[in-house]
Parts: structure tokens; C-alpha cells; sequence
């Protein structure tokens, strides 16, 4: 047995092995963020200079930090699993897999809240915000209306089945 492969089965091999993988995913998460903040600089940039860089830095961290942890979860515990299963080929590319997916996902997530966060701040011809919040009630109040009728009709109906 070749002393990397012992140092890679062993517990800090893992160890590690995990922090170096989360490493590149706090890497990959500030490249989004990088690019989120690129793509809407017209709305940050007088904002990056009032504010100190070091709460910035601080708040993206605590932020990734979250994300991170969520997204990793299952990935950390199949990698502190201690199972003889940890000794295959198959079941590192099955762990590589579920990091990758995960991650994926969530690298998705930040690069599509870049390109969503554009169209947020849209104002219609009135120069009211173009997107707001509506309930279904608020949409179609003839439909709830109409539902509120026959919502009284069987209230009707069951005080006439009482009473005979």
C-alpha cells in the first residue's frame, strides 16, 4: 500500500480531504458572487464604497458558510461514515457525485439569482415597481365571490336538512 493511499483511507486523510473540497466550494461561491456583483454594478456601486469591505466580506462569508453547510450535509456525513463501504472505488465516485450535484446545484442557484436580480428593480409607466406580490383572491375576486356564495349555500342547505 502506497503511503498516499493510507494517508487517503486514514481519519485526518478524510478530514482534510473534506476542508480541501469545501475550500473549492468557498472558492466557486465568491467567483458567483464576483459575477453577481459584475453583472449589477449599476446597483451596488455606490454602496461598495460607503460600506467597509471587511463587513462585506464577513456577511458573504456567514452567508456561503450557510449554504455550504446545508448543501454539504449529506456529503460530510458519507464521507465520516465509518463503514468498510469507505474502501471502494464505487463508493468514492458515488460521494465525488452527490459534492458535485450539490454544489452544482447551488452554484446554479447564485448565478441565476444574478441574472433574476435585474429584472427585479423594473418600474412600470407609472414608475411603481413593475413586479409586486398579488393573491389569488386579489387577482380574481369575481371567482372568490362566486366560492363565497356557494359557500352559503351550503349553509343553507344544512340548516334546511336540520330542520327537517
Amino acid at each position: 500500500m502506497k503511503p498516499i493511499d493510507s494517508l487517503r483511507r486514514s481519519a485526518p486523510g478524510v478530514i482534510v480531504a473534506y476542508l480541501l473540497n469545501m475550500l473549492m466550494a468557498y472558492v466557486a461561491f465568491m467567483i458567483c458572487r464576483v459575477v453577481y456583483v459584475a453583472l449589477n454594478w449599476t446597483a451596488f456601486h455606490d454602496g461598495l464604497f460607503q460600506n467597509s469591505w471587511s463587513d462585506l466580506l464577513a456577511g458573504s462569508l456567514l452567508f456561503d458558510t450557510s449554504a455550504l453547510l446545508y448543501l454539504n450535509a449529506l456529503y460530510l456525513l458519507l464521507m465520516l461514515l465509518p463503514i468498510h463501504l469507505k474502501e471502494h472505488a464505487r463508493y468514492h465516485r458515488v460521494v465525488r457525485i452527490v459534492y458535485l450535484v450539490f454544489n452544482g446545484i447551488g452554484i446554479i442557484a447564485n448565478l441565476a439569482d444574478a441574472v433574476y436580480f435585474e429584472t427585479v428593480n423594473k418600474l412600470d409607466e407609472n414608475g411603481y415597481n413593475a413586479y409586486y406580490v398579488q393573491t389569488l383572491k386579489e387577482q380574481n375576486p369575481a371567482i372568490f365571490a362566486w366560492l363565497d356564495l356557494l359557500d352559503m349555500n351550503v349553509i343553507v342547505i344544512i340548516v334546511l336538512m336540520l330542520l327537517v
